[in-house]
């Protein structure tokens, strides 16, 4: 008999950044620093300098339509986004991260944890972009996010009202626009995982699976008034390099 040991030492590096009253503190763990480490340091940017960097990037996607709410402009070719994308990409990189840790970055592909305050969170960290590329594309990206407030209290609902959860699980979408699925094996047995977790523990549970995961069905339940909701779905998503913007999630049925 064979025996396998798997260990996830997990992330070779940690990008912990947050803004305390409008000053941005970095702490960073390096691959090579498991013993010495760099203490946590003071970047010289300011809130505008950052808000700048992001807002270039809310811009681009307006104008390719992958923001609607963030303005637009005339839709570009391709290759004239990517550029503008990785010319903004790398002034986000190079405003936060000082140049021993870009040093670090550039070398072998890493694990890497990207931690924020809650503040911070709508920066889009992964488009960070150094003479390699993305950093999204070269390393595995995570994120965790510091809270400003003990746990408990983050855990209150908004709403009152009973926890309701609509689990949705399409395992293979019907053809569409040309477009046909592999079937995920795996997803019937994780839906009935959840489902028995939600049963045993006495949520409210709405489920739509297989034929009955309509668009319509989804929408109708989503928009429906009642009281706090959860989904979780194992389906499938869909999204090509062509039409970004047209990616999405699939039901059973366009209808």
């Amino acid at each position: 008999m064979d025996y396998r040991l798997e260990w996830d030492s997990g992330p070779k590096a940690i990008i912990d950044l947050h803004c305390i009253k409008d000053v941005f503190m970095l702490r960073y763990d390096g691959p090579l620093q498991l013993t010495l480490r760099r203490g946590v340091e003071e970047l010289p940017i300011t809130k505008e300098d950052l808000d700048e960097r992001v807002d270039g990037i809310r811009k681009l996607a307006g104008s390719l339509g992958l923001a609607q709410a963030r303005g637009a402009g005339s839709s570009r070719a391709a290759v004239d986004a990517l550029a503008h994308l990785t010319f903004e990409g790398e002034n986000l990189f190079n405003l936060v991260l000082p140049e021993a840790v870009a040093n670090d970055l550039g070398a072998n592909s890493l694990f890497i944890d990207i931690g924020t305050d809650e503040a911070l969170i709508p920066v889009p960290w992964e488009l960070m972009c150094d003479a390699g590329g993305f950093i999204c594309l070269r390393h595995a990206v995570g994120r965790y996010v510091n809270l400003q407030q003990p746990l408990d209290l983050n855990r209150r609902l908004d709403q009152q009202g009973e926890l309701r959860v609509l689990l949705v699980s399409v395992p293979q979408p019907q053809p569409f626009a040309g477009v046909t699925y592999e079937k995920l094996t795996e997803a019937d047995k994780e839906y009935d995982l959840i489902s028995k977790l939600l049963v045993d523990r006495g949520v409210d549970m709405m489920p739509l699976r297989g034929p009955d995961a309509t668009k319509a069905r989804v929408r109708e339940q989503l928009h429906s008034d009642g009281p706090t909701r959860s989904s979780t779905s194992p389906a499938m998503a869909t999204s090509t390099t062509k039409t970004p913007g047209g990616a999405g999630w699939c039901c059973t049925t366009a209808s």
